[in-house]
């Protein structure tokens, strides 16, 4: 952008533009804005520890996998994947383990979504002028 002189009169003008007058100088246009946003909502989360936890209940009350597998309706490789900690148990499994045990494996938890939305400010030029007058008419 730049601030030209065309017919006694000062405007913002494209270099294209400044042409049809005289640019007196370069303007430094504005950094755009960027605005902060934030959000709050609970999401439920699979405890971390949750392989320990699952391995600890079953142990305490001297179930085998198999054992656990078949009173839960599950297949014995999911619980041994489980408490390896090689898969993380759905939603579906975490409930089904928290009825037996009477224990939680689901927690809540906060969290904060934030975005940056960035502003563009631009200015209208005689150019832009122009070419919507032409788009109008065409």
């Amino acid at each position: 952008m730049f601030k030209a002189r065309i017919e006694d009169s000062l405007v913002d003008v494209c270099e294209r533009c400044g042409k049809f007058g005289s640019i007196l100088r370069k303007i430094i246009s504005p950094v755009p804005k960027k605005i902060k946003t934030s959000e709050e909502f609970q999401e439920d989360l699979i405890a971390e520890d949750f392989n320990k936890i699952i391995r600890f209940e079953r142990e305490r009350r001297k179930l085998t996998q198999e054992e656990l597998a078949k009173t839960i309706n599950e297949k014995v490789s999911v619980i041994q994947k489980v408490e390896n900690k090689e898969i993380e148990p759905d939603f579906n499994l975490a409930k089904k383990l928290e009825r037996y045990f009477r224990i939680n494996l689901i927690e809540k938890q906060q969290l904060k979504k934030e975005k940056i939305k960035q502003h563009e400010i631009k200015s209208f030029t005689l150019g832009d002028l122009v070419h919507e007058k032409q788009k109008k008419f065409s």
